[in-house]
């Protein structure tokens, strides 16, 4: 302590961490609750420590701990830390889905990206082919090729018969 004259009195400056008129008590810093989420506040010499409950680090227990660590998240997945304690989730790779991406996807069941009455043909890993019908064309059959002077074959099963006069 560092003690000074005011208004003609004697008064102690207190080093951080003590109190009292010559300084002779430790100050309560654990009173302030300075520990985060459920931490326990403990004094040491004018100062203090929190011990931090499981899943929470920092001085201060202010900080949430990485819960996807040792999470799997299989074919590609990603796992994501979400808010609170406990939850993750696995974001997963195009062609999968569920809770840890181990269920493969068949696009062509859950939203057939093919169009104008094309049939959806799933393969691998979420991707599929579209078989288009005549006078269609692209990736989705998205693209109208008739009075574009395409020459387009249709099979012969579709092929009709001419009526003569």
């Amino acid at each position: 302590a560092e003690c000074v004259v005011r208004d003609h009195r004697a008064v102690c400056e207190c080093r951080p961490g003590f109190v009292g008129e010559r300084c002779e008590s430790i100050e309560p810093v654990c009173d302030s609750s300075p520990c985060f989420n459920g931490g326990s506040c403990e004094t040491i010499a004018g100062t203090f420590r929190c011990i931090c409950p499981q899943n929470f680090t920092g001085a201060r227990c202010q900080f949430g701990m990485d819960e996807c660590i040792g999470v799997a998240c299989p074919n590609g997945g990603v796992c994501h830390d979400l808010p609170g304690v406990g939850t993750t989730k696995c974001l997963c790779r195009t062609g999968f889905s569920g809770p840890k991406c181990a269920e493969i996807e068949d696009i062509c069941s859950s939203a057939n990206p093919c169009r104008n009455g094309a049939n959806c043909i799933p393969s691998q890993l979420g991707r599929f082919k579209c078989k288009c019908l005549p006078g269609w064309e692209g990736p989705t059959c998205e693209i109208n090729i008739v009075g574009t002077g395409k020459v387009y074959r249709l099979p012969m099963a579709q092929i009709g018969h001419g009526v003569e006069n």
